[in-house]
């Protein structure tokens, strides 16, 4: 009987969802804050105008006032330490990156990055991930081209192509890493470390070279093309958020980063509002838009059922912008500090979905103390992932409220 009940206990856990995490950046140069954050904490906040799309989605969400970044003086460079906790100038591993490593060994792409494209160069990052030595890595901006790649069968004479490519790049890669290693051998300290920098690049090619012969015979997931096609219409958020929906249910990946720096309409300058009424109405408008874009994936994450939920359920999704408005992140609240420039603190961030994973929503939390960091968020969002003791940016403590 005890091996019986054993078998079931082991296969009841197997049929358990696995979890998925999501990190989006929508809003660049912050947000109209009187508008965006409520006044009211706990479980009786208010729905405010910037956020009235999410309405639907209340007890699923939730609202987080005061979370800063590690350093004051990133200011624009805030995009490049979003996910980091680390200086522009001294990157780290993101936390992105941190989690592939545990919930990404036996999927095609251990993380999704989608952004404008690139890397992009320092304080203009077009990334949001970056790998255990701090060094960027490129987002993907083509949506079309990844969609046929993840769930589109390429046919026979495509799949000889590939595979030829593929063996190709490994000779390649086998003749360039022979001469770095011989080239390390009389270079400076320095030159060694680019070397190395490059022998690193080129072993992760290996290893995604590795993971796209394993999945080359494998039959796409079967998906609504039709959804992604009609995606695709209604401009450059929509597809992706699309896509991301459909790989994170396939499990094609369960970790993902969206970053988005054009769609919405400029508002950087009237960030700059210096207390201007016509400015903030601009930042306001632009920031209502994102809302209502991300407020349709979250509905189709709800709309997708995953085991005895849904992928929404199952999915835990930071949501926000990786610095605050122009003319001080003191509006509208009773903070010591304010700038002239945009700032790293009170940071306008949103934690939605994961009510599986053991995330308790349906809140509004204010950390007014100037020294709360985004790391400790990350900490628990490790934990959701099923992380074990998990450490970040040298914080181990989560967000007790949260769990």
């Amino acid at each position: 009987m005890l091996p019986r009940l054993l078998a079931n206990d082991q296969t009841a856990k197997a049929n358990v969802p696995r979890p998925r995490l999501l990190f989006i950046d929508e809003i660049g140069n912050g947000v109209d804050n009187v508008r965006w954050y409520p006044t009211k904490l706990g479980r009786e906040w208010e729905i405010t105008e910037t956020l009235r799309p999410l309405e639907p989605f209340r007890d699923h969400m939730t609202v987080l006032s005061g979370l800063r970044q590690t350093y004051d003086d990133n200011g624009h460079l805030a995009a490049d330490t979003f996910l980091t906790g680390a200086k522009a100038t001294s990157n780290a591993v993101s936390v992105d990156q941190v989690a592939a490593e545990h919930l990404g060994k036996d999927v095609q792409f251990p993380s999704l990055v989608l952004g404008p494209g690139g890397t992009g160069t320092v304080k203009w990052s077009s990334t949001l991930s970056y790998d255990r030595k701090g060094r960027p890595i490129p987002s993907i901006s083509d949506a079309g081209a990844l969609f046929q790649k993840l769930f589109v069968a390429p046919t026979d004479a495509a799949v000889r192509e590939t595979e030829a490519r593929i063996s190709r790049n490994e000779s390649i890669l086998d003749g360039l890493e022979a001469q770095t290693v011989a080239l390390r051998k009389s270079i400076s300290a320095e030159d060694a470390r680019q070397v190395d920098a490059y022998l690193d690049a080129v072993r992760e090619m290996e290893r995604q070279i590795a993971r796209d012969r394993s999945w080359l015979q494998k039959a796409p997931p079967d998906v609504d093309k039709a959804a992604f096609a009609a995606a695709e219409k209604q401009g450059r958020q929509p597809p992706m958020y699309e896509l991301m929906r459909m790989a994170l249910l396939t499990e094609r990946s369960r970790v993902g980063t969206l970053m988005f720096t054009s769609g919405l309409g400029s508002a950087h300058g009237a960030t700059h509002h210096k207390g201007q009424q016509s400015n903030l109405d601009v930042v306001a408008a632009r920031d209502l838009k994102a809302v209502k874009l991300f407020a349709s994936f979250v509905a189709s994450m709800q709309a997708t059922p995953v085991g005895d939920g849904t992928l929404l359920d199952y999915t835990c999704i930071l949501f926000g912008s990786h610095m605050n408005n122009g003319t001080g992140w003191a509006q509208g609240f009773p903070f010591k500090s304010t700038f002239d420039s945009h700032s790293v603190r009170n940071l306008p961030i949103l934690l939605v979905g994961g009510r599986k994973l053991g995330v308790k929503q349906g809140q509004h939390l204010l950390f007014p103390d100037e020294k709360t960091t985004l790391s400790r968020l990350f900490v628990e969002m490790l934990k959701c992932g099923g992380i074990p003791a998990p450490r970040f940016n040298g914080q181990e403590q989560g967000i007790s409220e949260l769990s």
